[in-house]
C-alpha cells in the first residue's frame, strides 16, 4: 500500500501471507497490509474500492483497524506480482476524514483468441489476468462511514455512526445502523436494525427488516419488502412488487406496474398503481385512507371495530362490498356509506379495475 504525503499514519510494509508457493498457475498470489489508527479527532471514515468487496465492523479497542488484501491472478506468478505492485492502496487523512483509496491498474495486456475468452477454466488458472482488493475495517462507535464500490459487496455491522453507501452491481448488507442511505444500480439490499433508512435501487431487491425509524425506499424493477416496522414508510416502485407487513405509522405507495401488498396500515394510508393490484388492510386509529389503481384490482380489508366514511368509485369495474354500511348511497359506478361509526375517510378509485371490500378477510 502506498500512503501519500497527507496520511496521518502510514500502513505497515505489505506482507505475504502464509502460503506456499503456488505449484500451479491457478493459485493466485495474495498480499496482505494492515494499520490501527487512533480515532481521536476523525468524524467519517471513506473507503473507495472499485472491484473488490468491503466489511466493516466494530472496533473492540476504540481504534480504526484497516486491513486490505491483494489478490492476483496471472499466467505465472511474476505476472501475478507484477499486478500486485502496480494496484495501489492509498491512505490519506483531510480533517475529520480518513480515507482509504485502492487503485487498480488501469491497462493489463492480454492476448487471447476468442475461444479462450470463452473458456471458464482460463479466467480461474490466470490465464486472463485478475486483481482484486477486499478491505476489512474496523470502526468504533460514532464514526461515520462513506463507502462506495462498483461491482463488490459491501457489508456493515454493529455501528451506530451514519452510513452512506453507494454500489453499482454489488449486494449490501447493512446490520443496526442509525442513518443509512443506499444507492445501488443492480445489486441487492439488505437492511436490518436501522433508525433512519434511504434506499434507491435500479433493479436489485431491497429487504428491510425492524426498521425503528421512517423508511424511504424506491427501486425500479426490484421487489421492495419491509417487515416488522414501527415508524411511517414512503415506497416508489416502477415494475417491482412491495410487499409491507405492518406500517403502524403510516405509509405511501406509488407503483406503476408491480403489485402492492400491504398486510397492515394505520394513520395516513396512500396506495397508488397504474396497472398492479393492490391488497391492503387498514386498522383504526386511521387519519385517511386513499387507494386508486388505474387498470388493476383493489382489494381493501377492514379491520373489526374499526369507524371508517367509504367513497368507492369504479368507471368500468365492478363494486364488491361485503361490509355493513350505514345510510349506503349506491350508484351504477359507486358507493358511499358509514362503517361503524364512520369519522376516517376512505376513497377507493380504479378506472377499470375491479374493487372489493371486505372485514376480518370475508
Amino acid at each position: 500500500m502506498r500512503p501519500d504525503h497527507r496520511a496521518a499514519a502510514l500502513f505497515l510494509a505489505a506482507t505475504l501471507l502464509a502460503f506456499p508457493e503456488p505449484a500451479s498457475a491457478r493459485e493466485p498470489y495474495t498480499e496482505r497490509s494492515e494499520l490501527a489508527l487512533p480515532a481521536t479527532g476523525l468524524r467519517v471514515l471513506e473507503l473507495d474500492n472499485p472491484r473488490g468487496s468491503i466489511q466493516v465492523r466494530r472496533s473492540t479497542d476504540g481504534k480504526i483497524h484497516l486491513v486490505a488484501y491483494k489478490i492476483c491472478r496471472g499466467e505465472t506468478d511474476a505476472k501475478a506480482k507484477d499486478l500486485a505492485a502496480r494496484t495501489e492502496v492509498i491512505a490519506s487523512r483531510a480533517g475529520e476524514r480518513y480515507k482509504l483509496q485502492v487503485k487498480y491498474p488501469q491497462n493489463v495486456r492480454v492476448q487471447l483468441d476468442f475461444w479462450k475468452m470463452l473458456k471458464a477454466e482460463n479466467w480461474d488458472n490466470g490465464v486472463i489476468p485478475r486483481v482484486e482488493v477486499r478491505l476489512v475495517a474496523e470502526t468504533p462507535e460514532g464514526v461515520e462511514l462513506d463507502l462506495h464500490a462498483v461491482s463488490g459487496d459491501i457489508s456493515t455491522e454493529g455501528l451506530n455512526g451514519s452510513q452512506r453507501i453507494r454500489v453499482a452491481s454489488g449486494d449490501v448488507v447493512v446490520k443496526g445502523a442509525k442513518v443509512v442511505s443506499v444507492e445501488s444500480v443492480s445489486g441487492d439490499v439488505s437492511i436490518s436494525g436501522s433508525t433512519r433508512t434511504s434506499v434507491h435501487s435500479a433493479s436489485g431487491d431491497l429487504d428491510v427488516v425492524s426498521p425503528s425509524g421512517p423508511v424511504d425506499a424506491h427501486t425500479v424493477s426490484g421487489t421492495i419488502v419491509i417487515t416488522q416496522a414501527t415508524d411511517s414508510l414512503r415506497i416508489g416502485s416502477a415494475s417491482g412488487d412491495v410487499i409491507v407487513e405492518d406500517a403502524p405509522k403510516g405509509i405511501r405507495v406509488e407503483s406503476v406496474s408491480g403489485e402492492v401488498r400491504v398486510k397492515g396500515a394505520t394513520g395516513l394510508v396512500e396506495l397508488s398503481s397504474s396497472s398492479g393490484d393492490i391488497r391492503a388492510r387498514v386498522r383504526g386509529p386511521l387519519r385517511r385512507g386513499s387507494i386508486d389503481s388505474t387498470s388493476g384490482e383493489i382489494w381493501l380489508d377492514l379491520a373489526g371495530g374499526m369507524d371508517a366514511s367509504l367513497d368507492v368509485g369504479s368507471v368500468s369495474g365492478t363494486i364488491d362490498c361485503r361490509v355493513p354500511l350505514t345510510s349506503p348511497n349506491t350508484g351504477r359506478h359507486s358507493l358511499t356509506g358509514t362503517y361503524g361509526r364512520g369519522g376516517s375517510p376512505i376513497l377507493l378509485r380504479s378506472a377499470s379495475g375491479d374493487i372489493t371490500v371486505t372485514s376480518g378477510g370475508r
